[in-house]
């Protein structure tokens, strides 16, 4: 499992990010100073189901509010029909791939952090495909499998950063 943190998550000092990622130690939520602002509408993509529905349960197990598309295409739409916090793709799906979604979404909805995440494909690995999301806009990769604990400090972390970008 490998997380990749890009320095240049919208201003976001090395505290924040440690205070947004600091996990909880008697609760059974995993996130420290859960708020009210905390709770988001994210947008899963991904054209495996039982990896949408089992990232899905554990995001609304954080509170928050999930939104399903099982392709690109499906998920262009779905960003442009509804108000999301968060875009989680993945990059390797048949039609419209999490890079073109990717482009897609930041012409469109610019302000929209994405996560993009892929366990890579049978000719290019996943460091290079994640490795090009992020130079086209993508804040946070993260190659899978990875563990739920991980994803979920992840997607803590790209929150966080809409939050600081919608304070400055």
């Amino acid at each position: 499992m490998k997380i990749v943190w890009i320095s240049r998550i919208r201003g976001l000092s090395l505290a924040e990010q440690t205070q947004a990622l600091s996990p909880r130690s008697s609760s059974g939520s995993m996130f420290a100073r859960r708020r009210l602002q905390d709770v988001a509408v994210i947008l899963l993509i991904d054209d495996e189901p039982q990896v949408r529905s089992s990232l899905r349960r554990a995001l609304e197990r954080e509170g928050h509010s999930v939104l399903e598309a099982g392709d690109g295409s499906e998920g262009l739409v779905t960003a442009s029909e509804a108000r999301v916090d968060l875009v989680i793709t993945d990059i390797i799906m048949p039609g419209v791939d999490g890079i073109e979604l990717i482009i897609e979404l930041l012409e469109r909805r610019p302000a929209v952090p994405i996560l993009a995440m892929s366990g890579g494909g049978m000719v290019v690995p996943s460091d290079l495909l994640l490795g090009n999301a992020r130079e086209l806009g993508a804040i946070i990769s993260i190659s899978k499998p990875f563990e739920m604990s991980d994803f979920l400090l992840a997607v803590s972390a790209a929150l966080a950063s809409k939050r600081k970008a919608s304070e400055d």
